[in-house]
Protein backbone atom coordinates (compact mmCIF):
# COMPACT_ATOMS: atom_id res chain seq x y z
CA UNK A 1 0.00 0.00 0.00
CA UNK A 2 1.18 3.19 -0.97
CA UNK A 3 0.90 6.09 1.69
CA UNK A 4 -0.86 8.06 -0.48
CA UNK A 5 -3.69 6.13 0.81
CA UNK A 6 -3.81 9.43 3.31
CA UNK A 7 -4.99 11.79 0.42
CA UNK A 8 -7.89 9.47 -0.37
CA UNK A 9 -11.49 10.89 -0.27
CA UNK A 10 -12.40 7.75 2.27
CA UNK A 11 -9.29 8.51 4.49
CA UNK A 12 -10.70 11.93 4.95
CA UNK A 13 -13.98 11.29 5.19
CA UNK A 14 -13.02 9.07 8.39
CA UNK A 15 -10.91 11.38 9.88
CA UNK A 16 -13.60 14.25 9.53
CA UNK A 17 -15.99 11.66 10.96
CA UNK A 18 -13.50 11.24 13.97
CA UNK A 19 -13.36 14.98 14.51
CA UNK A 20 -17.06 15.20 14.54
CA UNK A 21 -17.51 12.21 17.14
CA UNK A 22 -14.59 13.70 19.27
CA UNK A 23 -16.29 17.19 18.96
CA UNK A 24 -19.61 15.61 20.52
CA UNK A 25 -18.32 14.18 23.30
CA UNK A 26 -16.03 17.26 24.60
CA UNK A 27 -19.95 18.23 24.79
CA UNK A 28 -21.18 15.59 26.62
CA UNK A 29 -23.02 13.66 23.39
CA UNK A 30 -21.75 10.64 24.46
CA UNK A 31 -22.52 10.33 28.23
CA UNK A 32 -24.79 7.65 29.64
CA UNK A 33 -27.76 8.76 32.09
CA UNK A 34 -28.45 5.97 34.50
CA UNK A 35 -32.37 5.53 34.92
CA UNK A 36 -34.40 7.84 37.15
CA UNK A 37 -34.87 5.32 39.94
CA UNK A 38 -31.24 4.30 40.25
CA UNK A 39 -30.52 6.54 43.36
CA UNK A 40 -33.17 3.81 45.18
CA UNK A 41 -31.78 0.88 43.40
CA UNK A 42 -28.03 1.79 44.62
CA UNK A 43 -29.04 2.67 48.02
CA UNK A 44 -31.31 -0.99 48.57
CA UNK A 45 -28.85 -3.92 50.32
CA UNK A 46 -29.86 -5.88 47.26
CA UNK A 47 -32.06 -5.44 44.47
CA UNK A 48 -33.68 -8.31 41.75
CA UNK A 49 -33.42 -7.26 38.20
CA UNK A 50 -34.66 -9.21 35.33
CA UNK A 51 -33.41 -8.58 31.75
CA UNK A 52 -31.76 -10.48 28.61
CA UNK A 53 -28.40 -11.44 28.82
CA UNK A 54 -25.94 -9.60 26.23
CA UNK A 55 -22.86 -11.52 26.14
CA UNK A 56 -21.51 -14.84 27.45
CA UNK A 57 -19.26 -14.73 30.31
CA UNK A 58 -15.76 -13.43 30.90
CA UNK A 59 -14.05 -14.40 34.01
CA UNK A 60 -12.68 -11.61 36.15
CA UNK A 61 -11.90 -11.34 40.02
CA UNK A 62 -14.89 -9.88 41.01
CA UNK A 63 -17.00 -13.12 39.42
CA UNK A 64 -17.51 -13.90 35.88
CA UNK A 65 -18.47 -10.77 34.02
CA UNK A 66 -21.91 -10.60 31.44
CA UNK A 67 -23.96 -7.76 29.93
CA UNK A 68 -27.14 -7.44 30.68
CA UNK A 69 -30.32 -5.30 29.36
CA UNK A 70 -32.37 -4.68 32.63
CA UNK A 71 -36.05 -4.59 31.58
CA UNK A 72 -37.68 -5.04 35.32
CA UNK A 73 -36.27 -3.94 38.61
CA UNK A 74 -37.82 -5.84 42.28
CA UNK A 75 -40.57 -6.57 39.68
CA UNK A 76 -41.50 -2.83 38.02
CA UNK A 77 -40.98 -2.26 34.50
CA UNK A 78 -38.24 0.46 33.85
CA UNK A 79 -36.68 1.71 30.70
CA UNK A 80 -34.19 -0.85 29.42
CA UNK A 81 -31.04 -0.30 30.71
CA UNK A 82 -27.26 -2.00 29.81
CA UNK A 83 -25.99 -3.15 33.15
CA UNK A 84 -22.35 -4.46 33.79
CA UNK A 85 -22.87 -7.14 36.03
CA UNK A 86 -20.39 -9.23 37.84
CA UNK A 87 -21.91 -13.06 39.14
CA UNK A 88 -20.07 -14.62 42.25
CA UNK A 89 -18.62 -17.87 41.26
CA UNK A 90 -20.94 -19.63 44.03
CA UNK A 91 -24.11 -18.83 41.85
CA UNK A 92 -24.82 -22.08 39.43
CA UNK A 93 -24.37 -20.51 35.61
CA UNK A 94 -22.85 -22.82 33.29
CA UNK A 95 -26.32 -22.97 31.58
CA UNK A 96 -26.54 -19.33 30.69
CA UNK A 97 -26.42 -18.60 27.27
CA UNK A 98 -26.36 -15.15 25.56
CA UNK A 99 -30.02 -14.14 24.67
CA UNK A 100 -31.89 -15.83 27.51
CA UNK A 101 -33.84 -14.22 30.17
CA UNK A 102 -32.48 -14.03 33.66
CA UNK A 103 -33.25 -12.61 37.22
CA UNK A 104 -30.37 -11.44 38.83
CA UNK A 105 -30.39 -10.49 42.43
CA UNK A 106 -27.16 -8.99 44.17
CA UNK A 107 -26.35 -5.34 45.09
CA UNK A 108 -26.37 -2.72 42.58
CA UNK A 109 -24.14 -0.11 42.05
CA UNK A 110 -23.00 3.57 39.88
CA UNK A 111 -19.03 3.00 38.33
CA UNK A 112 -16.30 3.71 41.08
CA UNK A 113 -14.49 7.42 40.60
CA UNK A 114 -10.91 7.09 39.64
CA UNK A 115 -7.95 7.66 42.21
CA UNK A 116 -5.72 10.23 41.21
CA UNK A 117 -2.73 7.97 39.30
CA UNK A 118 -5.41 4.99 38.37
CA UNK A 119 -4.91 3.12 35.64
CA UNK A 120 -8.55 2.40 35.19
CA UNK A 121 -11.23 4.43 34.85
CA UNK A 122 -14.46 2.09 35.33
CA UNK A 123 -16.95 5.03 34.48
CA UNK A 124 -15.45 5.91 31.33
CA UNK A 125 -15.03 2.22 30.38
CA UNK A 126 -19.12 1.87 31.02
CA UNK A 127 -19.48 4.93 28.95
CA UNK A 128 -18.48 3.69 26.04
CA UNK A 129 -19.74 0.56 25.67
CA UNK A 130 -23.40 2.43 26.89
CA UNK A 131 -23.93 1.51 30.17
CA UNK A 132 -23.80 3.16 33.51
CA UNK A 133 -24.30 0.81 36.30
CA UNK A 134 -23.26 -2.07 37.45
CA UNK A 135 -24.45 -5.48 39.53
CA UNK A 136 -22.80 -7.87 41.82
CA UNK A 137 -25.13 -10.60 41.71
CA UNK A 138 -25.16 -13.53 44.30
CA UNK A 139 -28.20 -15.21 43.22
CA UNK A 140 -29.08 -16.13 39.33
CA UNK A 141 -32.38 -17.59 38.12
CA UNK A 142 -32.69 -18.83 34.61
CA UNK A 143 -35.99 -17.34 33.50
CA UNK A 144 -36.16 -18.54 29.93
CA UNK A 145 -33.81 -21.16 29.22
CA UNK A 146 -35.16 -20.95 25.28
CA UNK A 147 -32.71 -18.93 23.69
CA UNK A 148 -34.37 -16.86 20.37
CA UNK A 149 -32.89 -18.05 16.98
CA UNK A 150 -31.15 -14.78 16.66
CA UNK A 151 -29.09 -15.43 19.15
CA UNK A 152 -28.78 -19.19 18.28
CA UNK A 153 -25.27 -18.89 16.86
CA UNK A 154 -24.02 -17.01 19.91
CA UNK A 155 -25.43 -19.08 22.33
CA UNK A 156 -23.85 -22.19 20.67
CA UNK A 157 -20.45 -20.19 20.36
CA UNK A 158 -20.58 -19.65 24.25
CA UNK A 159 -21.41 -23.46 24.70
CA UNK A 160 -18.02 -24.14 22.79
CA UNK A 161 -16.23 -21.37 25.48
CA UNK A 162 -17.76 -23.01 28.37
CA UNK A 163 -16.12 -26.18 26.99
CA UNK A 164 -12.95 -25.21 26.52
CA UNK A 165 -13.08 -23.23 29.69
CA UNK A 166 -13.68 -26.20 31.90
CA UNK A 167 -11.08 -28.34 29.77
CA UNK A 168 -8.42 -26.47 30.75
CA UNK A 169 -9.34 -26.25 34.17
CA UNK A 170 -9.66 -30.00 34.10
CA UNK A 171 -6.79 -30.44 32.18
CA UNK A 172 -3.61 -28.20 33.26
CA UNK A 173 -2.09 -27.27 36.41
CA UNK A 174 -4.18 -23.98 37.79
CA UNK A 175 -1.27 -21.53 36.65
CA UNK A 176 -0.34 -23.38 33.22
CA UNK A 177 -4.81 -22.94 32.92
CA UNK A 178 -4.90 -19.80 33.68
CA UNK A 179 -2.52 -18.79 30.82
CA UNK A 180 -3.65 -21.18 28.22
CA UNK A 181 -7.00 -19.33 28.81
CA UNK A 182 -5.26 -16.09 28.59
CA UNK A 183 -3.87 -17.30 25.00
CA UNK A 184 -6.86 -19.01 23.74
CA UNK A 185 -9.47 -16.45 25.16
CA UNK A 186 -7.85 -13.73 25.96
CA UNK A 187 -8.95 -13.88 29.94
CA UNK A 188 -5.77 -15.14 31.66
CA UNK A 189 -6.85 -16.61 35.19
CA UNK A 190 -4.71 -15.68 38.43
CA UNK A 191 -0.92 -16.17 38.12
CA UNK A 192 2.12 -15.17 40.90
CA UNK A 193 2.01 -11.52 40.69
CA UNK A 194 5.93 -11.85 39.95
CA UNK A 195 5.17 -14.08 36.69
CA UNK A 196 2.89 -11.13 35.65
CA UNK A 197 5.43 -8.10 35.92
CA UNK A 198 7.82 -10.37 34.19
CA UNK A 199 5.12 -10.97 31.31
CA UNK A 200 4.50 -6.84 31.22
CA UNK A 201 8.25 -6.08 31.32
CA UNK A 202 8.61 -8.76 28.32
CA UNK A 203 6.21 -6.80 26.23
CA UNK A 204 4.07 -10.08 26.00
CA UNK A 205 0.91 -9.23 28.12
CA UNK A 206 -1.10 -8.53 24.76
CA UNK A 207 -0.91 -12.05 24.01
CA UNK A 208 -2.49 -12.81 27.33
CA UNK A 209 -5.65 -10.48 26.79
CA UNK A 210 -8.56 -9.61 23.82
CA UNK A 211 -6.54 -8.80 20.85
CA UNK A 212 -6.75 -9.52 17.08
CA UNK A 213 -3.87 -11.46 16.81
CA UNK A 214 -5.90 -14.31 18.11
CA UNK A 215 -8.46 -13.83 15.09
CA UNK A 216 -5.66 -13.65 13.03
CA UNK A 217 -4.09 -16.59 13.77
CA UNK A 218 -7.51 -18.68 13.38
CA UNK A 219 -8.25 -17.21 9.93
CA UNK A 220 -5.39 -17.75 8.52
CA UNK A 221 -5.30 -21.50 10.16
CA UNK A 222 -8.85 -21.72 8.64
CA UNK A 223 -6.99 -20.15 4.96
CA UNK A 224 -4.82 -22.46 5.29
CA UNK A 225 -6.90 -25.89 5.67
CA UNK A 226 -8.96 -24.55 3.02
CA UNK A 227 -6.36 -23.90 0.65
CA UNK A 228 -5.35 -27.73 1.59
CA UNK A 229 -8.57 -28.97 0.61
CA UNK A 230 -8.69 -27.44 -3.17
CA UNK A 231 -10.58 -24.60 -2.00
CA UNK A 232 -10.81 -21.28 -4.32
CA UNK A 233 -9.98 -17.67 -2.96
CA UNK A 234 -14.00 -17.04 -2.43
CA UNK A 235 -14.34 -20.73 -0.43
CA UNK A 236 -11.76 -19.63 1.44
CA UNK A 237 -12.97 -16.60 2.00
CA UNK A 238 -16.06 -17.67 3.42
CA UNK A 239 -14.77 -20.41 5.65
CA UNK A 240 -12.62 -18.31 7.28
CA UNK A 241 -15.54 -15.80 7.57
CA UNK A 242 -17.56 -18.45 9.14
CA UNK A 243 -14.71 -20.17 11.53
CA UNK A 244 -14.10 -16.14 12.33
CA UNK A 245 -17.16 -14.94 13.14
CA UNK A 246 -17.80 -18.32 15.43
CA UNK A 247 -14.88 -17.84 17.08
CA UNK A 248 -15.62 -14.09 18.06
CA UNK A 249 -18.86 -14.76 19.01
CA UNK A 250 -17.24 -17.66 21.37
CA UNK A 251 -14.60 -14.99 22.95
CA UNK A 252 -17.58 -12.50 23.50
CA UNK A 253 -17.46 -10.73 21.04
CA UNK A 254 -15.15 -7.69 22.79
CA UNK A 255 -13.98 -4.87 20.35
CA UNK A 256 -10.37 -6.33 20.02
CA UNK A 257 -11.85 -9.39 18.38
CA UNK A 258 -14.80 -7.67 16.13
CA UNK A 259 -12.27 -4.74 14.78
CA UNK A 260 -9.71 -7.27 13.60
CA UNK A 261 -12.30 -9.34 12.37
CA UNK A 262 -13.81 -6.71 10.62
CA UNK A 263 -10.42 -5.75 9.12
CA UNK A 264 -9.48 -9.29 7.78
CA UNK A 265 -12.71 -9.37 5.85
CA UNK A 266 -12.41 -6.12 4.76
CA UNK A 267 -8.83 -6.63 3.28
CA UNK A 268 -9.83 -9.71 2.03
CA UNK A 269 -12.96 -9.04 -0.05
CA UNK A 270 -10.91 -5.71 -1.14
CA UNK A 271 -8.05 -8.01 -2.37
CA UNK A 272 -10.73 -9.50 -4.55
CA UNK A 273 -10.94 -6.35 -6.62
CA UNK A 274 -8.03 -3.71 -6.61
CA UNK A 275 -4.97 -5.14 -5.37
CA UNK A 276 -3.31 -2.16 -5.30
CA UNK A 277 -5.63 -0.31 -2.46
CA UNK A 278 -6.80 -3.58 -1.01
CA UNK A 279 -4.20 -3.34 2.21
CA UNK A 280 -5.75 1.10 2.70
CA UNK A 281 -9.28 -0.31 1.72
CA UNK A 282 -9.75 -2.90 4.35
CA UNK A 283 -8.25 -0.75 7.30
CA UNK A 284 -10.26 2.46 6.13
CA UNK A 285 -13.41 0.25 5.49
CA UNK A 286 -12.90 -1.69 9.07
CA UNK A 287 -12.60 1.60 10.65
CA UNK A 288 -15.56 3.02 9.30
CA UNK A 289 -18.18 0.37 9.97
CA UNK A 290 -17.10 -0.03 12.94
CA UNK A 291 -17.39 3.62 13.86
CA UNK A 292 -20.45 3.69 12.28
CA UNK A 293 -21.92 0.66 14.55
CA UNK A 294 -20.72 2.07 17.54
CA UNK A 295 -19.40 5.68 17.31
CA UNK A 296 -18.62 5.74 20.95
CA UNK A 297 -15.71 3.16 19.95
CA UNK A 298 -13.44 5.76 18.92
CA UNK A 299 -12.50 6.30 22.80
CA UNK A 300 -11.92 3.15 23.46
CA UNK A 301 -8.10 2.75 23.99
CA UNK A 302 -8.05 -0.78 22.22
CA UNK A 303 -9.45 1.26 19.09
CA UNK A 304 -6.81 3.95 19.36
CA UNK A 305 -4.51 0.60 19.57
CA UNK A 306 -5.50 -1.16 17.26
CA UNK A 307 -5.68 1.57 14.34
CA UNK A 308 -2.85 3.83 15.61
CA UNK A 309 -0.38 0.28 15.29
CA UNK A 310 -2.75 -0.32 11.33
CA UNK A 311 -1.68 3.51 10.22
CA UNK A 312 2.28 3.10 10.91
CA UNK A 313 2.68 0.14 9.24
CA UNK A 314 0.33 0.76 6.26
CA UNK A 315 2.93 3.91 5.94
CA UNK A 316 5.97 1.72 6.92
CA UNK A 317 5.79 -1.58 5.22
CA UNK A 318 6.08 -0.30 1.59
CA UNK A 319 8.62 2.01 1.89
CA UNK A 320 11.12 0.38 4.49
CA UNK A 321 11.38 -2.79 2.48
CA UNK A 322 14.83 -4.74 2.78
CA UNK A 323 16.78 -5.20 -0.42
CA UNK A 324 15.78 -8.14 -2.74
CA UNK A 325 18.91 -9.64 -3.46
CA UNK A 326 18.72 -10.57 0.74
CA UNK A 327 17.66 -14.09 1.69
CA UNK A 328 14.29 -14.87 2.38
CA UNK A 329 15.21 -16.27 5.93
CA UNK A 330 16.82 -12.67 6.35
CA UNK A 331 14.17 -10.54 4.51
CA UNK A 332 11.54 -12.24 7.05
CA UNK A 333 13.22 -11.27 10.02
CA UNK A 334 14.20 -7.75 8.92
CA UNK A 335 10.32 -7.30 8.40
CA UNK A 336 9.59 -9.04 11.40
CA UNK A 337 12.05 -6.64 12.97
CA UNK A 338 10.62 -3.38 11.20
CA UNK A 339 6.67 -4.82 12.44
CA UNK A 340 8.29 -4.73 15.99
CA UNK A 341 9.54 -1.32 16.32
CA UNK A 342 6.75 0.39 14.66
CA UNK A 343 4.01 -0.82 16.62
CA UNK A 344 5.97 0.12 19.43
CA UNK A 345 6.46 3.55 18.13
CA UNK A 346 3.29 3.94 17.63
CA UNK A 347 1.81 3.15 21.22
CA UNK A 348 4.28 4.42 23.50
CA UNK A 349 2.06 7.36 24.16
CA UNK A 350 -0.40 4.83 24.70
CA UNK A 351 1.60 2.66 27.00
CA UNK A 352 2.37 6.14 29.20
CA UNK A 353 -0.91 7.56 29.37
CA UNK A 354 -2.76 3.98 30.30
CA UNK A 355 -0.16 1.53 31.61
CA UNK A 356 2.35 3.94 32.66
CA UNK A 357 4.99 1.34 31.83
CA UNK A 358 6.58 0.68 28.57
CA UNK A 359 8.50 -2.56 27.94
CA UNK A 360 12.08 -1.70 25.62
CA UNK A 361 13.13 -5.14 25.16
CA UNK A 362 9.61 -5.95 23.49
CA UNK A 363 10.46 -5.06 20.32
CA UNK A 364 13.05 -8.27 20.17
CA UNK A 365 10.70 -10.62 22.70
CA UNK A 366 7.56 -10.49 20.13
CA UNK A 367 9.74 -11.87 17.24
CA UNK A 368 9.93 -14.92 18.92
CA UNK A 369 6.51 -14.67 21.14
CA UNK A 370 4.25 -13.93 18.82
CA UNK A 371 5.00 -16.53 16.01
CA UNK A 372 4.64 -18.76 19.29
CA UNK A 373 1.60 -17.73 20.85
CA UNK A 374 0.24 -19.02 17.37
CA UNK A 375 1.66 -22.76 18.23
CA UNK A 376 0.60 -22.44 21.93
CA UNK A 377 -3.15 -21.78 20.50
CA UNK A 378 -2.99 -24.95 17.99
CA UNK A 379 -1.89 -26.97 20.87
CA UNK A 380 -4.44 -25.39 23.35
CA UNK A 381 -7.58 -26.28 20.73
CA UNK A 382 -5.75 -29.05 19.25
CA UNK A 383 -5.46 -30.73 23.27
CA UNK A 384 -9.53 -30.05 23.81
CA UNK A 385 -10.29 -31.00 20.38
CA UNK A 386 -8.60 -34.53 20.68
CA UNK A 387 -10.73 -34.81 24.34
CA UNK A 388 -13.90 -35.74 22.49
CA UNK A 389 -12.28 -38.70 20.97
CA UNK A 390 -12.59 -41.93 21.97
CA UNK A 391 -8.83 -42.38 21.70
CA UNK A 392 -6.99 -40.68 24.96
CA UNK A 393 -3.29 -40.80 23.34
CA UNK A 394 -3.85 -37.81 20.38
CA UNK A 395 -5.23 -35.56 23.49
CA UNK A 396 -2.69 -36.32 25.64
CA UNK A 397 0.39 -35.96 22.79
CA UNK A 398 -1.14 -32.53 22.56
CA UNK A 399 -2.30 -31.52 26.03
CA UNK A 400 1.99 -32.07 26.29
CA UNK A 401 2.69 -29.98 23.56
CA UNK A 402 1.11 -27.14 24.34
CA UNK A 403 1.95 -27.37 28.69
CA UNK A 404 5.86 -27.21 27.21
CA UNK A 405 5.14 -24.56 24.86
CA UNK A 406 3.77 -22.80 28.43
CA UNK A 407 6.72 -23.16 30.01
CA UNK A 408 8.63 -21.60 27.47
CA UNK A 409 6.93 -19.17 26.90
CA UNK A 410 7.34 -18.45 30.54
CA UNK A 411 11.22 -19.02 30.57
CA UNK A 412 11.51 -16.57 27.63
CA UNK A 413 9.37 -13.87 29.70
CA UNK A 414 11.80 -14.12 32.93
CA UNK A 415 14.77 -14.57 30.31
CA UNK A 416 13.50 -11.20 28.79
CA UNK A 417 12.41 -9.02 31.38
CA UNK A 418 15.85 -9.57 33.57
CA UNK A 419 18.05 -7.91 31.23
CA UNK A 420 19.37 -4.76 32.16
CA UNK A 421 16.34 -2.05 31.33
CA UNK A 422 13.95 -4.21 29.98
CA UNK A 423 11.24 -2.14 30.71
CA UNK A 424 10.81 1.86 32.37
CA UNK A 425 7.96 3.66 34.31
CA UNK A 426 6.36 6.41 32.08
CA UNK A 427 4.40 9.34 32.82
CA UNK A 428 1.54 10.18 30.59
CA UNK A 429 2.43 13.20 28.12
CA UNK A 430 0.54 16.33 27.67
CA UNK A 431 -1.22 17.48 24.26
CA UNK A 432 1.10 19.34 22.73
CA UNK A 433 4.07 16.35 23.51
CA UNK A 434 1.70 13.80 21.95
CA UNK A 435 1.29 16.14 18.89
CA UNK A 436 4.57 16.51 18.02
CA UNK A 437 5.94 12.84 18.89
CA UNK A 438 3.40 11.34 16.44
CA UNK A 439 4.58 14.19 13.54
CA UNK A 440 8.15 13.22 14.34
CA UNK A 441 7.59 9.47 14.22
CA UNK A 442 5.20 9.85 11.07
CA UNK A 443 7.66 12.16 9.57
CA UNK A 444 10.51 9.33 9.77
CA UNK A 445 8.17 6.97 8.30
CA UNK A 446 7.40 8.80 5.60
CA UNK A 447 11.17 9.04 4.56
CA UNK A 448 11.83 8.07 0.84
CA UNK A 449 11.88 4.20 0.36
CA UNK A 450 15.38 2.88 1.90
CA UNK A 451 17.85 0.18 0.84
CA UNK A 452 21.23 -0.81 1.12
CA UNK A 453 21.57 0.17 -2.25
CA UNK A 454 20.56 3.00 -2.13
CA UNK A 455 23.53 3.43 0.54
CA UNK A 456 25.92 2.20 -2.06
CA UNK A 457 25.03 4.55 -4.62
CA UNK A 458 25.61 7.39 -2.26
CA UNK A 459 28.92 6.21 -1.68
CA UNK A 460 29.71 5.58 -4.97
Amino acid sequence: MHPSFLRRPLFLAVVAYMVLLAFLKSRGFFAVAAPPQARRWTRAPAVAVEGVALSGFAPKRPGDRIWLRAERVDGQACPPAKLMVYIARAADSPELRPGQRLRLTGRLRRPIWPRPGAKFDEKDFLAVRGAALVLHARRLEILEARVPILWKPWAAAEAAHRSLHDYLARAFEPECAALLEGFLLGYKGPIPPRLNRQIQDAGAMHLLVPSGAKVAFVLLFVWWLGERLGLGRRGRLAAAGAAGGFYVLAVGGEPPYTRAYLAALSLAASRLGDRDTAEASGLLLAAAATLLLRPAALFETGFQMTYLAALGLAIALPRWRPPRRWDRRLQAAATALLVSVVVQAMLWPVFAAVFRRGSLIGVLANILLVPASGLVMAGGFGAWAASFLPWSGPERLLAGAARGLVAAFRWTCAAFAGLPGAAVDLQPMPAWGIAAYYLAVLGFLLLPQFSINDLNKCSK
